[in-house]
Parts: C-alpha cells; sequence; structure tokens
C-alpha cells in the first residue's frame, strides 16, 4: 500500500487484538514487535473474550438461573466490545447516542445499566425466553415495559404474541426498551419494521467520581430533610400532578425494592420547593425522581439538592453516579453537567399506540 497506492502512508502504531497472554506463543510474537517495533506498539491489547464464546455456545440455557445471567452480564463488560469503531454495540451506541462527550470505563457501563434495572424492579414482573417484562402500573416507564436482555430461543414475533395479553390484562400498553445492550441486535429495526413506533429519547449520564462533590453550605431558610419513601411517593407525585394510583404504585416499588432508597425533600421556609432520592447499590449511586415545584424553578435548587445527595452518598460508599434524564430536558441536562456528569449511552422505547405510552 505504501508502495502503489499511498507513499505518504506512515504506521502511527501497533495494537494487540485478540490477545491471550497464557499462550506462550502469542506472548512471543508480543515481544519480538516490541523488540522491533519499540514505542510503536500500544501498552494497551484488546484480550481474546473467553467468557462471550462460551456464551454463544451455552446461550440456549444462559437465561434460566441467576448465575447464569450474571455470567453473561459480564461478558457484555469486555473492552472489545467497546473499543472500536468495527465493533457493532459501539457503533450502535454511537447512532443512538451521537453527544457522547467522551469514553467511559468498558466495565462501567453494563453496570451502570445492570444498576438501573435493579433500582426500578417493581413487584409485577417476569422472565420469558431473554426478556424481562415489567408491568407496573406506575407512571415510569422503566418499570411497565419489556426489557430484552438476552437473544432467546423464540422469535421477536412470538415473544410479542406471549406478551400483549400480560399488558392487556395489566390495562397498560405494550413497550419495548431498547439500549446499545439489547438482544438480538437487529430487536429495534425489526420492531420498526413491525410499526412500532420510537419514542421517548433518553440519556444515561455518568459521574465518573462522585468523591469530587463537596456538600453544599446552604442559604438561610433552606433545609434538606429525609423522608420516608411511601411519603415521598406522595409528595413527588403531587409535584407532578400524578394521579393518586400511580403515587401508590410508586410507594409500593420504593418500599420492596431490592436496593434501598433514600429520600428527601428540600424546604424554603417550611415549604418543599424541591425533592430527589438516590439509590446506592455498591459504590454506584443512581439519582432519581429529581423534582422542583413549578414556582421554585431556576433558584438553584435542584443543583443544591442533587449536591447533598451526592455528597450522602459519597460519604455512604459511592464512588460513581448515575442518571437518566429525556434527551430533551435541557435545563435538567445543564445542571447534571455542571455537576460534572457527562452522557455516557442512550436508550428509546418501542411502542405500537404512542399516544397511549
Amino acid at each position: 500500500m505504501h508502495a502503489n497506492l499511498n507513499p505518504d502512508l506512515q504506521i502511527i502504531g501497533l495494537l494487540r487484538v485478540m490477545f491471550d497472554p497464557r499462550i506462550t506463543l502469542q506472548q512471543q510474537v508480543s515481544e519480538q514487535l516490541k523488540a522491533h517495533f519499540g514505542d510503536k506498539v500500544f501498552d494497551s491489547v484488546i484480550p481474546r473474550n473467553v467468557r462471550w464464546r462460551r456464551r454463544r455456545a451455552t446461550a440456549c440455557r444462559a437465561w434460566c438461573s441467576i448465575r447464569a445471567r450474571a455470567a453473561r452480564r459480564r461478558s457484555w463488560s469486555s473492552p472489545a466490545r467497546w473499543s472500536g469503531a468495527s465493533n457493532p454495540c459501539a457503533d450502535r451506541a454511537m447512532r443512538m447516542n451521537p453527544v457522547i462527550a467522551r469514553s467511559f470505563d468498558p466495565y462501567l457501563l453494563p453496570r451502570v445499566e445492570d444498576a438501573g434495572l435493579n433500582a426500578s424492579a417493581p413487584p409485577q414482573q417476569r422472565w420469558l425466553d431473554g426478556w424481562l417484562v415489567r408491568f407496573s402500573p406506575g407512571k415510569a416507564k422503566r418499570a411497565r415495559c419489556i426489557n430484552a436482555v438476552a437473544p432467546g430461543r423464540m422469535s421477536v414475533a412470538h415473544k410479542l404474541a406471549l406478551c400483549e395479553p400480560v399488558f392487556e390484562q395489566a390495562g397498560l400498553p405494550l413497550l419495548v426498551r431498547i439500549t446499545p445492550f439489547s438482544e438480538p441486535a437487529g430487536l429495534d429495526a425489526s420492531l420498526e419494521g413491525m410499526g412500532f413506533a420510537r419514542i421517548d429519547d433518553t440519556r444515561v449520564m455518568v459521574l465518573e467520581e462522585v468523591s469530587n462533590i463537596v456538600a453544599p453550605v446552604l442559604p438561610p431558610g433552606i433545609t434538606v430533610q429525609p423522608v420516608g419513601l411511601e411519603a415521598f411517593a406522595q409528595r413527588v407525585g403531587a409535584l407532578r400532578g400524578s394521579p393518586l394510583s400511580q403515587r401508590v404504585a410508586h410507594g409500593q416499588r420504593l418500599s420492596q425494592s431490592p436496593v434501598p432508597f433514600q429520600a428527601y425533600e428540600m424546604r424554603l421556609d417550611g415549604d418543599v420547593v424541591a425533592c430527589g432520592q438516590f439509590a446506592l447499590e455498591a459504590d454506584l449511586v443512581g439519582l432519581y425522581d429529581i423534582f422542583t415545584a413549578e414556582s421554585a424553578r431556576g433558584l438553584g435548587h435542584a443543583s443544591r439538592l442533587c449536591t447533598h445527595l451526592l455528597a450522602e452518598a459519597h460519604r455512604r460508599g459511592a464512588r460513581h453516579g448515575y442518571l437518566q434524564v429525556e434527551g430533551d430536558n435541557l435545563p435538567a441536562r445543564t445542571i447534571y453537567h455542571r455537576l460534572g456528569f457527562a452522557d455516557a449511552y442512550a436508550y428509546h422505547y418501542r411502542a405500537r399506540n404512542p399516544a397511549a405510552a
């Protein structure tokens, strides 16, 4: 190529891929590359992902046990899935989220996705051939949709036919959540071909180091107080104007969540001006239900509350933060960007009837 096509072509560096340090021959070749090319050999390598190969061979059983599902999730965190332009998962993430601010630890993003699923788990859910089917009567779509965790053995059409009665009996529209982790890879295109409309572009934002957050000094008259989960569900529901049924379902989901929530409300001279909560799982903290009363917006209350929540979560052991926000909610996203959050990936929903969703 240098002689015939481009005389100015230069080698920037060499990246070792499919590298397995346990294989003696590969170690020898790697040492020869370093001896011949010197500094042009990158220190970083893309390892051979043994777990992924095993997963493909055992996919027919993978979703049948919690242990197998955990192994499958670990395979998602392989750097090879997020490390190159020719990588289908990375390509799809870039198409879904064209405003990725910077690269993240490839092991962190699947953990964030898992944490979001755990924190939004309602009592009303079941597994169906690799799909996590949720049908809570609450407001949050994450708790009343299909999460396509594994490809399964049945066709997409067959599984949709089995899911439709579940949502119909619950009085809910059928929704499918599409993320960079959704399986099979062509699910989004298949649903579009079946007439499912795309709705609710949502961004998952990540704060890599919660330790950088400093607890705020609150102005005179402002206090932040903990509140019970069911009382919080009623409070945030009232601020949003949610019907009573959704408030009750929200409180039920929070009180039975497998991940502990801590809820807070901010008061100004005794009146509630903002509220929010966080879910803490290991060293991951997720911010949820950050809401400011309409009459109190634009005064910095949401920023102070988020800072307070993150500082408290860090005191309890949190290292990384995450949240989910609608893509067109620019005021909220501006606040989160100022706190240090950056867009990590996007997701959306597919619905037959967008108006009902």
